[in-house]
């Protein structure tokens, strides 16, 4: 959990960093060439994400926002942690499957982060969360880094506002501390 937690503080620093205006001017002097981050409407299915982006031949490298809820008793907990570090998907980078029980509901919400979306990576997540009944739970923060050809970074950034799934578009700013 505590993984989790730093790199979504992370990644809010990272795209804090980042002033871009509705026409996409860019104010980031550094960033990560190649990098889009891309916020997913809290709706949308991962399903529409991955067709959204294979579509435009886009690699997913990393997704987070993407929560579920498992309808299985809480003492299944464990055991579905261990087949979702199964997932090359997930148990890399040094992150690992996230799922825990809600305190008041009872309910196991999965809460992993997803890598290197590759095709046959969406497929067997697809197949997984029907297998195990997953449900999304519509969190309000659905976030994608994807990867782009280095210098059309700002044109990924201005045409993907044009899909209706799509929130808004960061580039990977490189922030920088200045002391008081």
């Amino acid at each position: 959990m505590k993984k989790i937690a730093s790199f979504l503080v992370s990644l809010i620093f990272l795209i804090s960093c980042s002033k871009i205006t509705s026409d996409t001017n860019n104010n980031c002097s550094d960033y990560v060439k190649g990098d889009v981050i891309v916020g997913i409407k809290n709706t949308a299915p991962i399903e529409d994400v991955f067709s959204l982006f294979n579509k435009l031949d886009l690699k997913i490298d990393e997704m987070s926002g993407f929560f579920y809820a498992s309808p299985y008793p809480h003492d299944s907990l464990t055991s579905l942690i261990n087949y979702l570090n199964t997932k090359p998907y997930i148990n890399t980078r040094n992150f690992s499957a996230s799922a825990y029980v809600h305190y008041q509901t009872g309910i196991i919400n999965v809460t992993a982060l997803f890598f290197d979306m590759t095709i046959e990576n969406q497929q067997d997540w697809i197949s997984s969360k029907k297998s195990f009944n997953l449900v999304d739970t519509k969190g309000d923060t659905k976030n994608i880094l994807i990867k782009v050809a280095s210098g059309q970074e700002n044109y990924w950034l201005k045409a993907l506002k044009n899909y209706n799934i799509v929130t808004w578009t960061e580039l990977n700013c490189i922030g920088q501390f200045q002391p008081n």
